[in-house]
């Protein structure tokens, strides 16, 4: 799926470049992103997130910080909030 984005987008690009500026492009997605394998980082389940949460709130941050810096809502943060977590 990953390389029929790639060849997706370059043939788009052909349209509007010239063909060595096409080739260098794919050089260097494939050189940065790793040939054709997609790989999709899983999501950390709720525990951790509530650990990682607990550990920025004990070190003075407040919860809309903490969340904003974790990437998720305030209302997700007061979710995890209420979950038991202990930080050391």
């Amino acid at each position: 799926m990953a390389d029929d984005i790639l060849h997706a987008f370059l043939a788009r690009l052909a349209q509007f470049a010239p063909p060595d500026e096409v080739q260098r492009t794919e050089v260097e997605f494939r050189t940065q992103f790793g040939g054709t394998t997609a790989y999709v980082k899983k999501k950390d389940p709720p525990e951790r997130l509530a650990v990682k949460l607990g550990h920025r709130i004990a070190a003075g941050t407040g919860i809309a910080d903490a969340c904003e810096g974790l990437g998720f809502s305030l209302r997700t943060g007061y979710r995890l909030a209420r979950r038991p977590w202990r930080v050391r």
